[in-house]
């Protein structure tokens, strides 16, 4: 026999199984390397193997360092080592000399050399040889250089036809010898050929009599038993299951006397029919499935007697205590029958369509002591037939509650499961990879063998990212769960009418169907999408190119050698000029083509992808890229040159990228992987394969660290498994290192480790909107907040950047739609002090505060930041991998600090489990009940004896948290305002006189341009005394108006700037859907003239002025300088008011000047004397 160590068969047949749920994992002639051991894996065309019969004589055990062996792989390969990173060709097949033998196994010998044991075989499977047929290619087209129609090549795969599989123990090659015993049928499976045993047999050849004491039922189990009575039954079983679903019983006793007993929704219910009617009885109050033994006892008979002729009866008896019963009258003669039979736990597949009854699934339990017509029968070896029936050993894990490949593992009454890598909680169906890992908005996936895989961003490696890695020449490594590896650069100049690029690569796989190169949309791609994308078509370099009028393609007539030169660097030239493209590599003939249709340029966003794409399985790109996978190989020197620019791409800074390693680097190396663990090389990360008994991300483990009964987290809280230990991830109400302690927050503090809170979607896109919230950061950089609108690419970002404020909008439409607006903080915050955040946006001026100091942008004409339709997350978001390009600068992390205080759009938004809908290590700040949210408006927190924490409120204010301010009834208004109710509100309220605000006018306000709140408002009385002391004209005492001039800001598309009247002679200016308005009249004229001024658009929150100029003849409106309109009339004279203007829009007056800024008002020969008014703030 063979000897080598169990783990490295262990291991050889995971690789197997890795290749054929992942083909593209392993692929190419790669050399793997574990402690004592190696083996090569090698892609195979032509593979004969032959017979080998074994000795029963001693066999001599060579040593040796190195073996080889050759099976079927698939399309592409990665590396496997533990040990180093080199790649040989494999020699050495299994018909070498020191596996053959001489003479033939006998059935005795079989008998004796499959007999059943728990140890594993010493072979395993993936070390038998396997048969293919020769394998056929089609050729490309040999003609690549005809300008006049479109060259296509589909990506073919290969087209091995693959013979039936031989796999098995090396004595028997195929079924024909495979010797199934006690009437068993051989079939060929993914490990060979294995023999389906007949009903009472097991064994590796069926040679085995199955006994079976207690039968276990799976739900898809059945055992079949014969009933001898023709005219009834009384069959009594034994049952313990935990299913609230599933068939007990059903006799079929003849073809129209049937009785059948299931749960369904864990109540027992009873059907039987004898010929007229079904009749169906329901247990409501007993529930069964409670895992204790039940004895069953189901009876129908027809009548015998003269008296009960005709007369048909059922019952059901649970624990000897009559449950249900009923009868009916038939006047069918009973038939005999020779299948009358008995099915318990289940029905065969075919018969189920024939019976009618509700519940036809299994139960999942274990059954014993079955009585027929009173009469002990053996439950197991008695019955005729069966399916799939074990010995009961585990009734809490027969219903298998684990998921995946976890085992179940039984203790009395109760089970657990232990989890293999990658996999949490109770029934291991949580993947790590929902409470991400991986670090620095790393993207976590499933990964066979590890459980989970960390996508790197650029710049970064390591098993959970956490290192930096400056790459030079970037190595591609295909796709994983759909995701490619890529790296990403800006255009930074237009390629609409012409450009440039060369790259040089190396392929590490000839077969490969990936894509190299791709510049197109940010959107779903479709027949006429713009696009430019190169591919690697099984060793062809081809180009494919859109202008808008359909798809054209160009490749080499030969495709490159890259299994002769592995390591060789190809250079690729190409180019584009209006409708026509080239291509060249090597410098081995130029491929030209023409794209069809007229459209000569390509208008794309200014993104070029290099090695593949950052959409999932390529599904939003356009003809048949989304079948093409990742480049597996190096990428390098990629060259632009577009008009006059020339710019290596790779030496710029603002790429982004996912999954990308160093060329010809490997993380892998003897140590990496801890027991005999094979490394698997991924670019800029790896994962480790362990061998059975071993588990953690380096196989450091004897068992998985976040097995359920392994853990010390908290009940609620996640188990996250890091190198050497583990993390326990808090629900809110939750914190400490195993979540143990209870938390009642009352401002919220974020560990900075996957950390994050999220509330309610917010209304942030609304023309005036505001964001006050008090901060304490404790490192420089994080995420405060985020929202997005993912429908259409649009988001709101707070972070903070070397302890610098951001914040990023962005936003859609205008001419430069989809640019990200970003308004740095003018001061840096300080660590561990309390800062006041502000951010505003009033139209189109966006500012951000900090201890008051402000900093503003403007958004362009046209740019709108669109409502979100996500929660909006605090400290961070739930996944740092789904956060777009762009919400922060570098790398995403979370924010570390605490925050408090927080305001939206002038609402108080306490962060406690009342509002927070999902969050995750979040605790209290201070450690007190006491925090910044507790008391409102100023109040004072104090704690009782039982630290409860309690208001002290200010006079003017009341409520448990000082939330309720007190009417001006109660409070007496100061500085001379003014105690009324208003139409719109419930309770009286303080109108102060110009220049004070607050609640009770308590706080002065600086004289400068007022702010008018809905219903504020100011007067301008011309006719006061100081007009008159300074000389006026007469035709100003007279009121009558020459020159308005008003300069004002808003962001409500209706509002009111600016009145004056006297009975109907009037002017008036304001904002109508966004636009300018003008409205004047003179006494006598109806109806008065309105003028909207078309392309004026002022409700954006930026400073606009219109000055109105009157004449005998006629009124010229100048807005913003530039835009002059004349109005001709024939009235000869002025317009005459009272001399009263109003500012912003009194009560009195049907409509509402909302949120009006006015910076100034001139009126010509005239003085501003007297100004009366309410409800203003001064800016």
């Amino acid at each position: 026999m063979l000897h080598c160590k169990k783990h490295v068969f262990r291991l050889t047949a995971l690789i197997h199984s890795l290749h054929k749920t992942f083909p593209d994992l392993l692929s190419g002639d790669t050399t793997y390397s574990i402690p004592d051991f190696k083996f090569s894996y090698e892609t195979t065309t032509d593979f004969w193997s032959e017979d080998t019969t074994l000795t029963d004589g001693p066999t001599t055990q060579q040593p040796f360092s190195e073996f080889n062996t050759t099976f079927y792989a698939g399309t592409t390969l990665s590396t496997l080592s533990s040990t180093d990173f080199h790649r040989t060709p494999s020699t050495l097949g299994l018909d070498d000399d020191r596996f053959r033998t001489q003479r033939s196994l006998t059935t005795e010998d079989a008998d004796r050399w499959y007999s059943h044991s728990t140890e594993p075989n010493e072979i395993g499977p993936a070390l038998y040889p396997t048969k293919f047929l020769p394998e056929t290619e089609t050729p490309p087209p040999s003609d690549v250089t005809s300008e006049d129609e479109l060259t296509t090549i589909e990506p073919t795969l290969s087209t091995k036809k693959e013979a039936p599989a031989t796999l098995g123990p090396p004595m028997f090659p195929d079924c024909s010898k495979w010797p199934c015993l006690n009437g068993g049928s051989c079939f060929y499976s993914e490990k060979g050929p294995k023999c389906a045993c007949r009903f009472g047999w097991e064994g590796e050849l069926c040679q085995e009599r199955q006994g079976v004491q207690t039968p276990a039922l799976t739900g898809r189990s059945y055992l079949i038993h014969r009933l001898s009575n023709d005219t009834g039954a009384v069959i009594g079983v034994d049952i313990r299951t935990l299913a609230p679903t599933g068939l007990i019983l059903y006799a079929a006793i003849s073809p129209h006397l049937y009785m059948s007993t299931y749960l369904q929704d864990g109540l027992l219910k009873f059907q039987f029919s004898c010929g007229v009617q079904t009749m169906v009885f329901s247990e409501v109050k007993l529930h069964i499935n409670n895992g204790y033994n039940i004895n069953i006892m189901a009876i129908i008979e027809m009548g015998s007697t003269i008296e009960d002729l005709g007369k048909c009866t059922a019952s059901l008896l649970v624990n000897n205590t009559l449950k249900m019963s009923g009868d009916q009258m038939t006047a069918l003669t009973i038939k005999q029958s020779s299948e009358n039979l008995l099915y318990l736990g289940g029905l065969p597949d075919y018969l189920q369509p024939q019976i009618d009854i509700p519940v036809k699934t299994g139960i999942t339990g274990c059954m014993r002591a079955l009585q027929i017509d009173a009469v002990e029968v053996d439950i197991y070896n008695d019955a005729v037939e069966g399916e799939q029936i074990t010995e009961c050993s585990s009734l809490a894990c027969l219903s298998n509650p684990c998921h995946g490949t976890a085992t179940c593992v039984e203790f009395a009454d109760t089970w657990n499961c232990l989890c293999p890598n990658g996999y949490v909680g109770l029934t291991c169906e949580q993947s790590v990879c929902l409470n991400n890992p991986c670090h620095f908005g790393a993207t976590c996936v499933q990964y066979p063998g590890s459980g989970f895989l960390c996508l790197c961003p650029l710049g970064k490696h390591g098993l959970f990212c956490e290192h930096d890695l400056e790459v030079g020449q970037p190595s591609f490594f295909s796709s994983v769960n759909g995701l490619s590896s890529f790296i990403a650069y800006p255009l930074p100049t237009a390629i609409h009418n012409s450009f440039e690029l060369r790259f040089r690569f190396v392929a590490e796989d000839a077969d490969q169907i990936s894509l190299m190169l791709f510049i197109g949309q940010d959107h779903m791609h479709d027949a006429m999408t713009d696009h430019f994308a190169v591919s690697f078509i099984k060793g062809y370099i081809a180009l494919t190119w859109n202008l808008g009028s359909g798809p054209r393609r160009i490749f080499m007539s030969q495709p490159i050698n890259v299994k002769a030169h592995l390591q060789q660097a190809h250079t690729v030239r190409l180019g584009r000029l209006g409708q026509r493209a080239w291509l060249t590599v090597d410098g081995l003939g130029n491929v030209t083509g023409t794209s069809p249709g007229r459209l000569t340029q390509l208008n794309t966003k200014p993104i070029i992808f290099i090695g593949g794409h950052n959409s999932e399985n390529f599904s939003i790109l356009p003809h048949d890229l989304p079948l093409h996978r990742g480049f597996l190989g190096c990428i390098f020197d990629v060259q632009l040159r577009a008009g006059r620019i020339s710019l290596n791409l790779q030496k710029t800074r603002a790429a982004i990228g996912r999954g990308v390693g160093q060329c010809a680097t490997t993380p892998c190396y003897s140590t990496t992987c801890h027991n005999g663990g094979a490394c698997l090389n991924q670019g800029a990360t790896f994962t480790c394969l362990c061998p059975d008994g071993w588990f953690g991300p380096l196989c450091s483990h004897r068992y998985n660290l976040c097995d359920f009964t392994r853990h010390n987290c908290s009940s609620g809280s996640t188990c996250v498994p890091l190198i050497e230990h583990y993390e326990c991830d808090c629900p809110i109400g939750r914190s400490g290192k195993f979540c143990e302690k209870e938390e009642q927050l009352s401002d919220v503090s974020f560990s900075g480790t996957r950390s994050f809170l999220s509330i309610a979607q917010q209304e942030l896109h609304l023309l005036e909107t505001t964001l006050e919230f008090e901060l304490k950061p404790e490192k420089e950089r994080g995420l405060i907040m985020f929202s997005r609108n993912s429908k259409h690419n649009s988001f709101f970002a707070i972070s903070l950047q070397g302890g610098v404020l951001e914040l990023r909008l962005l936003t859609q439409g205008g001419s430069n739609g989809g640019e990200i607006i970003v308004v740095r903080s003018g001061r840096i915050l300080g660590m561990n002090a309390w800062h006041k955040i502000q951010m505003s946006r009033f139209g189109r001026r966006v500012q951000l505060a900090v201890d008051g100091t402000s900093n503003s942008a403007t958004l362009l004409t046209g740019q709108v930041l669109l409502a979100t339709d996500s929660l909006l997350s605090i400290g961070g978001v739930s996944d740092l991998s789904e956060l777009p390009n762009g919400a922060m600068a570098g790398l995403p992390i979370p924010f570390t600090g605490c925050l408090r205080k927080l305001m939206i759009n002038d609402k108080r938004i306490q962060l406690d489990e009342r509002t927070i809908l999902v969050g995750r290590n979040v605790a209290d700040c201070d450690g007190t009940a006491c925090g910044g949210d507790i008391c409102q408006h100023n109040g004072s927190c104090w704690l009782d004896i039982s630290l409860q924490a309690h208001c002290n409120c200010p006079q003017e204010y009341t409520g448990e948290h000082c939330e309720t301010q007190l009417s001006c009834m109660e409070v007496k208004c100061q500085n001379k305002g003014r105690c009324q109710k208003d139409e719109d509100s419930e309770v009286p309220r303080c109108h102060c006189p110009l220049g004070w605000t607050g609640s009770y006018c308590e706080r002065e306000s600086a004289v400068g341009a007022p702010r008018f709140q809905g219903d504020g408002y100011l007067i301008v009385d011309k006719t006061a005394s100081g007009f008159k002391r300074r000389g006026l004209s007469e035709r100003s005492k007279r009121n009558e108006l020459e020159f308005v001039y008003v300069n004002f800001s808003t962001a409500q598309p209706e509002a009111m700037i600016l009145w004056s009247s006297q009975e109907s002679e009037l002017i008036g200016i304001g904002v109508e859907s966004g636009l300018l308005k003008l409205v004047w009249s003179w006494r006598g004229e109806e109806p008065s003239t309105t003028v909207v001024v078309p392309r004026t658009v002022v409700a954006d929150g930026t400073w606009h002025d219109v000055a109105v100029s009157i004449t005998a003849a006629n009124i010229t409106v100048v807005a913003d300088q530039k835009a002059t309109l004349v109005f001709n009339h024939h009235q000869e004279r002025l317009i005459a008011t009272d001399g009263i203007f109003y500012l912003g829009e009194p009560s009195s007056f049907h409509s509402h000047s909302h949120s009006c800024r006015i910076s100034g008002l001139y009126l010509r020969n005239s003085f501003l004397i007297k100004i009366t008014g309410k409800k203003t703030h001064w800016i």
